[in-house]
Order: structure tokens, then C-alpha cells, then sequence
């Protein structure tokens, strides 16, 4: 029932093809989880679950790549003795699958664990308006120095400008 060499050749190679793609899989999903990580840790409070369902999902990812590599190099140490087959003794491609499988399911789900954070917190709003009455207070105290300097300046200036012109009568006389 077994096929030529060069059909157990073709199978094994199939098998160590289907294995990259997994790791391709498994790599694109710690890429996605990254971009998850940086969005969750930015728009969300209360993470425990989401770091352990990242973490495990991060672990299942790598534990994938690993099986797979594992089972590539059984199939190609034993291609390399000449007995091409399609299934390592470990069982490593059932577990590699499982694995990105896994992975794939608790990286999207810890997306939908923590708690959105409010936009502005109530503290701080109570602190912008403190702060805000504060230097409404200091604008009126500001106006008011200025309103008395300028009517002290203005009388100041009409009461030197006769002084002035006649001083100037004075120094044409002469």
C-alpha cells in the first residue's frame, strides 16, 4: 500500500510545507498580539485576565513553533536516512496544531478582557476646575491693578501736561 519513494518524498515534503505555514500562523499571531498588547494597555484598566490569557496565548504560539520545527527535523533526519514519512513518533504536528489553535483562540480573546477606561477620570476634572477658579481670581486681580495704574498714570499726565506747556512759553521768551 505504500506509494513509491518519490510519492513518500512528495508526502513528507507536504507535511514539513504544512508545518512552516503553521509556524507562519503561530508568528503572525505574536505579531497580532503585540498590536493587541499596545491597544489594551492604552484604552483599558483592570488587565489580570488579559495578561494571563495573553501570556498563555504567547506561550501556545512559541510551543507551536517549537513542535514544529521538532517534527521538521525528525522528518528530515529520517528523509536523510531514506524512510520518507509523513509522521513523527512524538506525535509533534498533532501538537504543533493544537497549539497554534490555542493560541489563535486566547490571544483573541484576552482582546475583550479589562474594563475601558473612562475618558476623563472626576478627580481630574475637579482639579482642572480649581484651577480654572484660581486663575479666573488672578485675571480679576490683574484687571484691577491695571484699571488703578492706568487711572493713576492718566492723572499723572494731565496733571504735568500745564507744567509742561508752560515751560515751553517759559523757554520761548527767553
Amino acid at each position: 500500500m505504500s506509494g513509491t519513494i518519490d510519492d513518500r518524498r512528495a508526502a513528507s515534503n507536504i507535511t514539513a510545507t504544512l508545518s512552516s505555514y503553521l509556524m507562519t500562523a503561530a508568528l503572525g499571531v505574536i505579531a497580532a498580539e503585540a498590536v493587541i498588547v499596545t491597544f489594551v494597555l492604552d484604552k483599558r484598566e483592570h488587565l489580570a485576565w488579559f495578561y494571563l490569557f495573553s501570556a498563555v496565548g504567547l506561550v501556545s504560539s512559541v510551543a507551536s513553533i517549537f513542535f514544529g520545527g521538532k517534527g521538521i527535523f525528525k522528518l528530515t533526519k529520517r528523509g536523510f536516512d531514506g524512510d520518507w514519512v509523513i509522521r513523527t513518533t512524538g506525535g509533534h504536528f498533532n501538537r504543533q496544531a493544537w497549539f497554534a489553535l490555542s493560541g489563535v483562540v486566547l490571544v483573541a480573546f484576552s482582546a475583550f478582557c479589562g474594563n475601558s477606561k473612562p475618558e476623563t477620570r472626576p478627580q481630574e476634572i475637579e482639579i482642572l476646575k480649581t484651577n480654572i477658579n484660581e486663575l479666573r481670581g488672578n485675571l480679576s486681580a490683574l484687571e484691577a491693578k491695571y484699571e488703578s495704574l492706568s487711572a493713576r498714570l492718566n492723572s499723572q499726565s494731565v496733571s504735568n501736561k500745564p507744567a509742561t506747556t508752560q515751560n515751553r512759553k517759559k523757554k520761548k521768551t527767553q
